[in-house]
């Protein structure tokens, strides 16, 4: 089990892009927002995930940074959302990486769609 998510430096970039916009001041808060989105979605996100992609050239997380205390919840909704027991350690790093690797497409587009901060929060906020 290993204790780190590594991003490609596309992801990589993305997550700056947005963390920037949003002014948010640290990159793990724009990795929970589309972890959060991608699990509104609902489903498996490993399903049509590109797995031959191994660019592991982005950054490094530790799941404390990203989950904070709330990991348990975490966990709970990734193995509720697919509907599926699955240990503990295909959840981290594999199925997280997969959240955000969907929920940053989604969040990027509305990015790269609306533009700015305002926009994109409220956009946000119509999610909920």
């Amino acid at each position: 089990m290993t204790d780190r998510l590594v991003t490609s430096q596309t992801l990589e970039s993305k997550i700056i892009q947005i963390q920037e916009c949003m002014n948010f001041s640290t990159k793990a808060a724009v990795i929970r927002l589309a972890i959060g989105l991608s699990l509104k979605t609902g489903g498996d996100p490993r399903i049509g995930l590109d797995k031959d992609v191994k660019d592991n050239l982005g950054g490094n997380y530790h799941k404390h940074t990203i989950f904070g205390d709330d990991e348990i919840i975490y966990y709970l909704m990734f193995k509720c959302g697919i509907q599926e027991d699955i240990k503990d350690d295909d959840v981290f790093p594999d199925l997280a990486k997969a959240h955000l690797i969907r929920g940053m497409e989604i969040l990027f587009a509305q990015y790269q769609l609306l533009g700015n901060s305002a926009k994109i929060t409220s956009w946000l906020l119509d999610q909920i």
